[in-house]
């Protein structure tokens, strides 16, 4: 019986870094780790966070796979709403690859208002049935004086 595709790391950071030598098991630093994002309180909404990276660990991937991500505003004035789609975006498993890192990077995210946020990575539907919802990561905007 073949494993399911699953995640067990999802981490959204301001920046990544590939530890010399690439190699198909490379080492990552991850820098900017958090989940708060702060505006200031003068900023016109709808701001941008420039970039976010999201360090993804797969477990029992096989062949390709397509993902999305999607961006879900969680307390905003009209209750839950979709903010942005992202995707598909393409990751190629390695035969006999148990485990798999990849980054995914957001450009330009538009956030309408402070609040929670959370970012839900997805696998779309394949030849094979249904996309499957795979992650979650949560971040927050506030202002600041």
């Amino acid at each position: 019986m073949a494993r399911r595709l699953t995640v067990q790391h999802f981490l959204a950071c301001e920046n990544v870094r590939v530890i010399s030598p690439v190699r198909p098991w490379n080492w990552y630093n991850l820098g900017g780790v958090g989940h708060r994002h702060t505006v200031v309180l003068s900023t016109e909404l709808p701001c941008v966070i420039p970039v976010m990276n999201l360090y993804t660990r797969f477990y029992h991937g096989r062949g390709s796979v397509d993902f999305e991500l999607r961006i879900w505003g969680l307390n905003g004035p009209n209750g839950r709403e979709l903010i942005e789609v992202y995707g598909p975006q393409t990751v190629f498993f390695r035969p006999n690859e148990p485990t798999r890192d990849f980054v995914f990077l957001l450009n330009r995210i538009a956030i309408p208002y402070p609040g929670l946020y959370a970012v839900r990575l997805a696998s779309l539907p394949g030849d094979r049935g249904r996309g499957v919802a795979l992650a979650t990561e949560y971040f927050e905007v506030v202002n600041v004086p």
